[in-house]
């Protein structure tokens, strides 16, 4: 079996249709932010002699200091399945130094994917509102081409630290077949990613409140309710105030690459006091500090407190075992939720 990457437009447009045929869908259509673009993202083919075996694309991207990569598009040919196709994948992005990223990000089946090194940990909060019968002012259309420059900058003053690029960011919005809405009220503006088939608002920036923006869409589409996303990957007390109820959902598996930087970058501590914490991951060791809420990691090579393997470490931190563990106690991860819905691939 042979890995390579795929260099020309004719290479590409064959993955993406052997990518097609796998998953019976139309993936630029679905993916927009990769596969219409061909200098953003990178896509690989597994040959076995002439025949394609299997594909498996990249998306590279930012969050605050973080470098991210977002593996997606997986697939092996039924005929070539069970014989080493996808863990050639993996050992393949190993060897090309793909994983000196800080973190990366795979949605999929959990089972699938541990032995990879990935852990189904990244959660997903829906909630529930009632669209108001009081008709909205806020007037609600779809967003055109023309429209990009706005939507652009609207994301530019209040997005949360993701990293997008101007040159693809109204198709990493339609991620998924996402339908992307502007939102006027006298001189304010807003845009929001809306999953019309589920009723969900997914992404909402601007200057518009956001109910009034929830109002809006929901009578634009005729619907009684209307959900919309959590920003992040934890219980929202302000939406769940308005809100009728919410769900909790399983959405994404990630695999840290670089501890200290994950910890530093994304998470924050549970409350202000003095701690200090040693651990160890894999042979090499941390020293976790709080100082009046900040946290600080160290590599260490000291005496630690309590040894984990890799994915146990990343289940303890998102607080996914069976007994409370001493670091999601200290501390907790916050992810933004476009990394489930539109960084993803």
């Amino acid at each position: 079996m042979v890995i390579k990457k795929v260099e020309t437009i004719k290479e590409a447009e064959a993955a993406i249709e052997f990518a097609n045929e796998q998953f019976e869908t139309d993936f630029k259509k679905i993916e927009p932010k990769i596969y219409l673009h061909d200098t953003i993202g990178k896509t690989f083919t597994a040959f076995c002699g002439e025949s394609m075996a299997g594909m498996f694309s990249i998306y590279e991207f930012a969050y605050k200091n973080l470098k991210c990569m977002s593996i997606g598009t997986v697939c092996v040919a039924r005929q070539y399945r069970n014989q080493g196709v996808m863990s050639g994948f993996f050992e393949y992005l190993k060897k090309e130094n793909y994983f000196d990223n800080d973190i990366a990000t795979l949605n999929g089946d959990k089972s699938r994917y541990e032995h990879f090194g990935f852990s189904k940990v990244i959660e997903s909060y829906t909630y529930k509102f009632s669209v108001s019968k009081n008709l909205s002012a806020v007037k609600c259309e779809r967003a055109e081409a023309k429209d990009e420059k706005l939507l652009y900058d609207i994301y530019r003053k209040y997005n949360i630290g993701v990293c997008r690029l101007k040159e693809n960011f109204s198709d990493v919005l339609k991620t998924n077949g996402n339908t992307v809405l502007k939102l006027h009220l006298n001189d304010k503006y807003s845009y929001a990613v809306y999953d019309e088939k589920n009723a969900v608002v997914l992404e909402c920036y601007g200057d518009i409140d956001f109910y009034e923006v929830l109002n809006s869409i929901g009578q634009s589409y005729n619907q009684t309710s209307i959900y919309a996303e959590s920003p992040y990957n934890c219980h929202d007390s302000r939406l769940a105030k308005n809100a009728k109820g919410y769900t909790v959902k399983l959405k994404t598996s990630i695999n840290v690459l670089n501890i200290k930087k994950f910890i530093e970058q994304t998470c924050v501590a549970k409350n202000r006091e003095m701690r200090k914490y040693h651990f160890n991951v894999d042979g090499k060791g941390y020293r976790l500090k709080i100082d009046r809420g900040n946290v600080c990691v160290e590599e260490t090579d000291g005496l630690c407190d309590k040894k984990y393997k890799l994915s146990e470490f990343v289940y303890a931190l998102f607080n996914y075992c069976e007994q409370n563990d001493t670091i999601s106690e200290i501390i907790r991860p916050i992810i933004p939720a476009s990394f489930t819905c539109l960084e993803c691939i």
